[in-house]
């Protein structure tokens, strides 16, 4: 690892090898000096001097310039200048005065320049001037302020005495600074601005004056009046201290640029802790310093713009801006600490908006996410607490015990506030309630669960409401383990799971050319479990998307095997809208049909009439898709939906069932046989086949025979069955003189 050198130490080392190499040079040059004596003329050692003296002069006036530049770009100047405060003076010892381009001063640093200078710096771009008063020499710099032709900036600042004495001294010479015959100043200065003693050289250097109406400054050489050797002397002390007054500098300048820096650390310290502190800024007046500052007080502040983002997406539902379900856990858990200590009971209302696919669906994502947007509008404005939870349901938390009917009308109302007028929109809003602490419930998690299991019961209570029950919930975990066995017994054979086909009856031909597969689950503990039980759970938990798909794949897999046996069979799989309306349920059955090399018509599908009345514009839409791929379609359960002629006309479908409630009786009951034989006329005339399921007696078969019926369904036909006894009953049921085929041949012959 590197060694880790403070800025302290760092500074010091270098101001010492800054101040030791001119030291150094001095102590050269005078060694020259005094090696080449008296034999060297005094007017060269003062033209050399001049130079000396007049490039350390242009090298200051550059310092001046850059201090003018500095000036220029900083903020605080800029601010004072427009507000017309003063500032002290600025870093480095400078001064500075702002002019019109009359001569006018605007504004000076700490009023010690005044309109007089302008008059000795005029002209269009820089310049630089001298002005002696109070026996001090100062140095100015003019240039246009920020490039405006009316504003002139000056910057100036003393010229350190020592600049003449050590030229002079190392060539054993003396000056003296006059304005025309009057004398200034004499370097060395000995007693004021006395006379000086030794004769002029004939070599001056001239200052031009920063005063109005002053001529220039004229800094007079004069021979020395001290040996060589006393300058040689002074320049090897010079060599000797000014090591040691650099390194007290540097340590100063040290300090003062290590203290805000060590502070800036601190402070980071203090935030990288976690505790929270004030603005990022440090007390300097060093241009990088402060630019570190200012960058860290940024950094700093775009972590809190940061955090304060992650803080609101870690409680809040991004699309509606209401709390989300970690957000709702905290706070009905501080609501249920409160009831608790204070006897404040309260309650939860769970919305769900059962036909929010279907929106999504027709509408486009886009607008139903709008109606959820303008729901969590609608609940702000009303000041309520909501928060969404459970498959994007809301949950609202209000004050009191439950009320029912302040529950059903809130529903009414999101049903009317859902915002999007651009469409017929209407929401089918599911409400269920629960309180604490009349529930029963010992924590929010419990609570909230509760809710969920009202919900879901409000699916299918009336009024789409439902309020929690004790003892709901272990039927509900029931159920949910239920759901968890349907999911594994799709893909483990032993579980029970498996598809069952009935047989139906061409009335016409006296054979069975068609079969309706039919799921049963003959569960290994539970024993069998009505296919209205766990179809019904399968929608509701999100599964029947992939029941669907483990049907249609075993429907496909049996039909292959019938057709290898040369058995040529159409199946009838039941569809339900969730199935309809999914994007890739009709590309998943061309897959598994072209898989197993299947024609289109080897294969069928029935609706059922309540769920096409549902929604007809959108099932109409679908059921085209289907019925262009060439695969049969079938209006399941008919006569019991409330479908109109004109909604039979326009459905694509070429078969009709009639529901086994109007069948079943068919040879006693007179209004059974008077809607059978109306829908059997109904589907003639828009040339449909009808199939009539639930034939329970040979009187009802011969009767539908009779009256032109083209398929029959039903436990005297035959009872579901499993692949495995299909095709030995098929057999049987052809060549058995008892079966129904003969008397079917014989009613079609009589």
């Amino acid at each position: 690892m590197s060694r880790v050198v403070s800025l302290r130490r760092q500074l010091s080392l270098m101001m010492v090898a800054v101040a030791l190499l001119p030291a150094l040079a001095m102590l050269i040059s005078a060694g020259l000096f005094y090696r080449a004596g008296a034999s060297s003329a005094l007017p060269e050692r003062a033209q050399v001097a001049a130079s000396q003296l007049q490039g350390l002069l242009e090298r200051s006036a550059g310092q001046l310039a850059e201090a003018l530049e500095l000036a220029q770009r900083s903020g605080d100047l800029q601010h004072n200048i427009r507000a017309g405060e003063a500032l002290p003076t600025l870093p480095g010892g400078y001064q500075a005065a702002l002019f019109d381009s009359a001569g006018g001063l605007l504004w000076s640093s700490d009023g010690w320049m005044g309109p007089e200078f302008f008059a000795g710096l005029s002209g269009n771009g820089d310049a630089t001037a001298y002005w002696y008063a109070a026996g001090r020499l100062y140095q100015l710099y003019r240039r246009p302020w920020l490039d405006v032709p009316d504003r002139v900036l000056v910057v100036g600042r003393e010229v350190a005495p020592g600049l003449f004495e050590n030229v002079l001294a190392a060539a054993g010479l003396q000056a003296e600074l006059r304005v025309g015959e009057r004398p200034l100043a004499r370097f060395p200065a000995v007693g004021g601005a006395a006379a000086m003693a030794e004769p002029a050289l004939g070599v001056s250097l001239s200052l031009p004056s920063a005063l109005a109406g002053d001529t220039a400054l004229q800094l007079e050489f004069h021979g020395g009046d001290r040996s060589l050797g006393y300058a040689w002397l002074l320049a090897l002390g010079v060599v000797i201290l000014a090591p040691l007054l650099a390194l007290l500098v540097a340590r100063r300048q040290a300090s003062h640029l290590a203290a805000p820096l060590a502070a800036l650390t601190r402070q980071l310290q203090v935030f990288a802790s976690g505790r929270e502190i004030g603005s990022l800024r440090a007390r300097s007046d060093t241009e990088e310093v402060l630019g570190l500052s200012y960058a860290f007080d940024n950094l700093l502040r775009l972590l809190r713009r940061r955090e304060k983002n992650l803080r609101y997406r870690a409680t809040h539902d991004l699309l509606t801006g209401m709390k989300n379900q970690n957000e709702l856990l905290r706070i009905v858990s501080q609501r249920i600490n409160d009831a608790r200590s204070h006897d404040r009971p309260f309650h939860l209302v769970g919305i769900n908006i059962s036909n929010f696919r279907e929106i999504s669906d027709v509408f486009g994502p886009d607008v139903a996410d709008a109606c959820l947007v303008n729901i969590g509008a609608y609940l702000e404005r009303e000041q309520l607490v909501a928060a969404r939870f459970y498959r994007g349901g809301i949950a609202v938390i209000k004050e009191g015990v439950a009320d029912d009917v302040a529950a059903v009308v809130l529903a009414m109302q999101l049903s009317r506030h859902h915002g999007i007028s651009k469409f017929d929109i209407e929401l089918n809003v599911c409400t269920g309630i629960v309180g604490f602490p009349d529930d029963g419930a010992e924590n929010a998690d419990t609570l909230l669960r509760r809710l969920e299991i009202s919900l879901d019961s409000a699916r299918r209570a009336p009024y789409n409401f439902h309020r929690y029950k004790l003892g709901q919930e272990e039927d509900y975990l029931k159920r949910l383990s239920l759901v968890e066995e349907l999911r594994v017994a799709m893909i483990d054979w032993h579980a029970g799971l498996q598809m069952y086909y009935q047989p139906k009856l061409n009335l016409r031909s006296g054979r069975v050319e068609r079969m309706e597969a039919l799921i049963r689950w003959r569960h290994p503990r539970r024993g069998d479990i009505p296919p209205e039980s766990f179809i019904s759970l399968a929608e509701q938990s999100g599964l029947i998307s992939q029941l669907s798909n483990w049907v249609i794949a075993q429907v496909c897999i049996q039909l292959s095997a019938w057709r290898e046996r040369g058995v040529d069979l159409q199946v009838a799989v039941n569809l339900s809208v969730q199935d309809l309306v999914r994007p890739d349920m009709l590309d998943i059955i061309e897959q598994h049909r072209q898989k197993y090399d299947l024609p289109a018509e080897a294969l069928a599908f029935e609706i059922t009439e309540t769920e096409l009345m549902g929604n007809p514009a959108e099932a109409l839409r679908l059921l085209k898709k289907f019925r262009a791929a060439g695969y049969g379609l079938a209006i399941d359960d008919f006569g019991t939906g409330y479908s109109s002629l004109s909604q039979v006309k326009n459905m694509p479908v070429n078969e009709i069932k009639i529901d086994r409630d109007f069948v079943r009786q068919l040879r006693s009951d007179d209004d059974d046989q008077k809607i059978v034989r109306t829908t059997l006329a109904l589907a003639s005339y828009f040339d449909l086949e009808a199939v009539a399921e639930g034939v329970e007696d040979a009187a009802s078969l011969q009767l539908l025979v009779e009256w032109g019926c083209h398929w029959a369904q039903g436990f005297y036909i035959a009872p579901p069955m499993p692949s495995v006894e299909v095709l030995e009953w098929l057999e049987a049921f052809h060549d058995d003189a008892v079966s129904p085929a003969p008397q079917v041949a014989e009613g079609l012959s009589g």
